[in-house]
């Protein structure tokens, strides 16, 4: 299991860093699990970009339209991409749908679908959406600060939900926590290539793992939340 930490105290900076671990699925797994916390006293809105698969030399390109189990087919290049991320409530993780208030976890569980020791299970990256009032409830062009997607509808913006999990947030900064995860070994790191909006930790926990003695097949991963919302930085 992975786990993301959200604590809610403003930052002057962020380290970025990456991991492997090894091994990463026993015998008997079926699920990779992604566990988020929210430890901040607002809301935030957790979204997921998921990755194309293969290579940008090699794509997977899609088959009438259609990809292998466990992928989506983007009909804007034809190229298929890994399954979009849901909750175990089954709302999305499109910066809208699910709500995280302060103090809740949510898990969400990805299925093990190769077999292949060098195959990729999953790639892509998690963010969590903020609001500039911090107040619960549906978003709005008045509230929403980061990591939403919005569109006019019948003249007017409105905040919607990245649907398809490939468009990435319309409004930045969003920080993000990027993983690919692979039957053998994963890698994963926080990126602020598309700017800082909240400070995100990750945590691997042991898990039941072919050698128990390395981190195992689930990375614990925890969301942190800062006090930079996209309004103003400040300290909780």
């Amino acid at each position: 299991m992975t786990r993301f930490l959200l604590p809610c105290r403003g930052l002057s900076s962020l380290l970025v860093a990456g991991l492997g671990l090894l091994p990463a699925v026993a015998s008997d797994q079926t699920t990779r699990t992604f566990t988020l916390h929210n430890m901040c006293p607002f809301p935030v809105y957790p979204g997921a970009t998921v990755g194309a698969v293969g290579t940008a030399k090699n794509p997977v390109l899609c088959n009438n339209g259609t990809c292998a189990n466990g992928q989506v087919c983007n009909p804007s290049n034809d190229q298929c991409y890994w399954g979009r991320l849901n909750a175990q409530d089954s709302k999305p993780l499109d910066g809208y749908s699910l709500e995280l208030t302060t103090g809740s976890t949510t898990k969400v569980d990805i299925p093990i679908l190769t077999v292949g020791a060098t195959d990729t299970i999953w790639s892509g990256g998690i963010w969590a959406g903020t609001d500039i009032s911090g107040s619960s409830g549906p978003r709005t062009p008045a509230t929403a600060a980061t990591g939403y997607c919005a569109a006019s509808q019948n003249g007017t913006w409105r905040v919607i939900p990245c649907a398809d999990q490939i468009t990435a947030p319309q409004n930045a900064p969003t920080t993000k926590a990027e993983f690919t995860l692979v039957n053998s070994q994963d890698t994963y790191d926080i990126t602020a290539i598309n700017g800082i909006s909240i400070p995100l930790k990750m945590s691997p926990t042991p898990g039941a793992a072919a050698n128990a003695n390395i981190y195992g097949s689930k990375s614990e991963i925890l969301l942190v939340q800062s006090g930079w919302r996209g309004d103003s930085p400040r300290d909780a």
